[in-house]
């Protein structure tokens, strides 16, 4: 295959209403940059988002990505883990989304103190070559083109090769002056429409809630009320138990009757369950939990259309997309082991052992065992023999597939025959500021809670936790395979040493293409470096 090579270098200052990413919040904002803005249905989005944080005592941990509408309307997010100051990953388009104007948001959770115009956000044009629907716009603004201006730091791009026409693997060298040592930057090959020029204007919201710093990990908070006054109910613990990996963490209600949860590692999604300890409060009282993620709110962009040479892109992307899921390697994952929170237990009781006993009951009153059940005015309490005395003066935490029971009445009533097994910490656990007699925890077969009922105000919530990934090097293709991406070199961190050189394989599909080397930065100018070349 022949390559050309025609070079028509750019450098572009991006203006205010294009680069909202760059927006100043009082302490906290965040750069982002994505390896291009044009896609279609069913790509992932390729991003660099870089944390700065003026008042250096304190740091968020844990950083959001989500995508909203032009309508608007939120689609998903994404969590991630801030690590060194910095998070890089992808972000899956639906293959059913609409057309039109979409916009990557990135913000810590405090940073939502001050509203969306304190977030990094990046605007996209998606397309759906297969379908008609195009999103609704109820405001436009007019088209605007990119400054463009002569840049002192004379940075230049060059590709590298004796004979590029032979050559299937192409050398880039980047070369530049006077750049500052705290600049990083981030480089991507792509389809020359790819990287188009959209103008937005944020519309500034009002601050809604004191959303705190998430300085340990992701936190979980809402409040409780009377379902009947709708007060608040303060001084009262919620437990919050993470199912898919067996954690479980309390947390008192404020005076105003808020509370929060502050998580360490949790990844994927978790089913997560959340109770109040007071059985007489049980009832009486509503759980709610705040959104995790910001609301989409109201951006105003120029009116949305599309070329023919913009639909002919979308069909060329769309063909790339068809032939790289051919070539491209399966990857597999791993699943990871989570035990129990309170590791191995001390003793554990199959129930299968022990047959001619229909109820729950009736094992703790005709078998001899470690654990007693007793009662107190005709209310039943479980104690654990143990070879630590304090043990019989503080309550036994009593778990359900690991959600917390607190009317013993009804768990007592569960049929032996939806019982697995029955796990037993015959010591003191502390969890937190919580101190337990024990640890009881009833296992059914299918971890279904053998339809256990429980109190209203008790709620299961699928949860969105951390997600792992974190492309520091973009996947690469075998020398041997054609490489039809879309995205065809993206190198997300690159320290301000030149020259900088490196290497890509030539696309196997014919047009041009556009090299381009931005800044992921606070430091002024913001800027792009482009460089095109054409492949026959």
């Amino acid at each position: 295959m022949k390559i050309t090579l025609f070079i028509i270098s750019v450098f572009i200052i991006l203006p205010i209403s294009i680069s909202a990413q760059m927006l100043l919040s009082n302490q906290e904002k965040v750069i982002l940059q994505t390896d291009r803005n044009f896609f279609i249905a069913g790509e992932n989005i390729l991003f660099i988002a870089k944390y700065l944080n003026t008042d250096s005592s304190r740091n968020s941990k844990i950083l959001y990505v989500d995508l909203i509408s032009s309508e608007p309307e939120w689609i998903r997010g994404k969590k991630y883990r801030i690590s060194d100051f910095n998070v890089s990953g992808s972000f899956k388009i639906s293959e059913n989304i609409k057309t039109g104007f979409y916009f990557l948001r990135a913000y810590s959770n405090s940073m939502r103190n001050l509203g969306q115009q304190n977030f990094a956000i990046i605007p996209l044009k998606i397309v759906n070559p297969f379908s008609e629907e195009v999103i609704s716009q109820n405001i436009t603004l007019s088209k605007s083109d990119t400054d463009t201006n002569n840049f002192t730091n004379e940075i230049s791009i060059s590709i590298n090769n004796s004979d590029i026409a032979k050559d299937s693997i192409l050398e880039i060298e980047i070369n530049a002056k006077n750049i500052s040592a705290n600049n990083d930057f981030c480089l991507s090959i792509i389809p020359e429409l790819a990287q188009q020029n959209i103008n937005f204007q944020l519309v500034k919201s009002d601050k809604s809630k004191d959303f705190l710093m998430e300085d340990v990990g992701i936190a979980i908070s809402g409040i409780v009320i009377n379902k009947l006054t709708k007060l608040p109910i303060p001084s009262t613990t919620i437990c919050l138990s993470i199912l898919g990996s067996s954690d479980l963490i309390f947390a008192n209600s404020d005076s105003i009757g808020q509370f929060n949860f502050n998580l360490t590692d949790n990844f994927g999604n978790q089913e997560i369950f959340v109770s109040l300890m007071d059985s007489n409060l049980a009832n009486q009282a509503e759980i709610k939990i705040n959104n995790d993620f910001s609301f989409a709110e109201t951006i105003n962009v120029q009116a949305f259309t599309l070329s023919d040479e913009e639909k002919n892109l979308a069909l060329i992307l769309s063909k790339n997309l068809q032939l790289t899921d051919v070539f491209k390697e399966k990857s597999t994952t791993r699943e990871k082991f989570q035990q129990q929170f309170y590791g191995k237990a001390d003793e554990t009781i199959n129930l299968l052992d022990y047959v001619g006993l229909n109820f729950l009951r009736e094992y703790f009153t005709e078998i001899s065992s470690s654990v007693n059940l007793k009662y107190h005015n005709k209310k039943p309490y479980f104690t654990i023999n143990s070879t630590n005395p304090q043990l019989q003066f503080i309550p036994t935490l009593i778990l359900l597939d690991y959600a917390p029971v607190y009317d013993l009445e009804k768990l007592l009533k569960l049929s032996t025959s939806k019982i697995n097994r029955i796990e037993i910490v015959n010591d003191i656990y502390v969890k937190g500021e919580f101190m337990f007699g024990g640890i009881l925890n009833i296992i059914t077969n299918n971890y279904d809670f053998a339809n256990f009922e429980f109190p209203k105000s008790s709620i299961f919530v699928n949860y969105e936790m951390l997600h792992e990934e974190n492309l520091n090097k973009y996947e690469t293709f075998d020398d041997k395979m054609p490489d039809y991406r879309n995205t065809i070199l993206w190198q997300p961190k690159i320290a301000p040493k030149f020259p900088y050189k490196t290497t890509f394989k030539k696309p196997s599909a014919s047009g041009k293409y556009l090299i381009i080397f931005k800044s992921v930065s606070d430091r002024k100018p913001y800027f792009e470096k482009t460089l095109e070349f054409y492949v026959d």
